[in-house]
């Protein structure tokens, strides 16, 4: 390991959420294609380990191996957030799928009212207000956010499994 990749480790560990290989590139004073080259490097070397470094949300961050995530776990048990509920995960899998998306327009899809579940799930910053529809009452517009990626462990929206198989698979 160089001194370059030394440093890499030290900026993700001690900044915790995803940095964009261009924002290390700025920092380390290298040019960002160098950034990518030991970044891979790195990602190989942390594929057996306890921990992975993974592309998340445009950036890379240190995320638990997903063979000892239950392990973690146990230990940080009392400190986790409270689950999200049934409704919440309906609503958020329709923002995500359908975004961007107005209240109405959830709540026609689920033939239920969707309010709590909206508070709730801005509240934890997994989906924002993105505007307003040019429609009668300008409704507010409903995606998703970089902590919902981070939270999903995606690196983009596109990486969601498609509609149809996620739906067949509930079945």
């Amino acid at each position: 390991m160089n001194h370059l990749q030394n440093a890499m480790e030290c900026i993700l560990f001690a900044h915790g959420d995803p940095v964009k290989g261009d924002d290390l590139a700025k920092v380390l004073q290298v040019d960002p294609s160098l950034i990518e080259k030991e970044m891979e490097e790195l990602i190989v070397q942390y594929t057996d380990k306890g921990i992975n470094i993974r592309k998340i949300s445009g950036g890379y961050q240190f995320c638990t191996n997903k063979r000892y995530y239950e392990a973690a776990t146990r230990l940080i048990q009392g400190e986790k957030r409270a689950r999200l509920s049934t409704a919440c995960l309906e609503t958020l899998s329709i923002i995500a799928y359908r975004q961007p998306i107005t209240r109405a327009e959830i709540e026609a899809i689920r033939g239920v009212r969707a309010e709590s579940s909206l508070h709730t799930l801005l509240e934890r910053g997994v989906i924002c207000i993105r505007g307003r529809k040019n429609a009668p009452g300008k409704p507010m517009i409903y995606g998703t956010t970089d902590e919902f990626l981070i939270h999903f462990g995606l690196n983009q929206i596109e990486e969601l499994p498609n509609y149809q198989s996620a739906r067949k698979g509930k079945k």
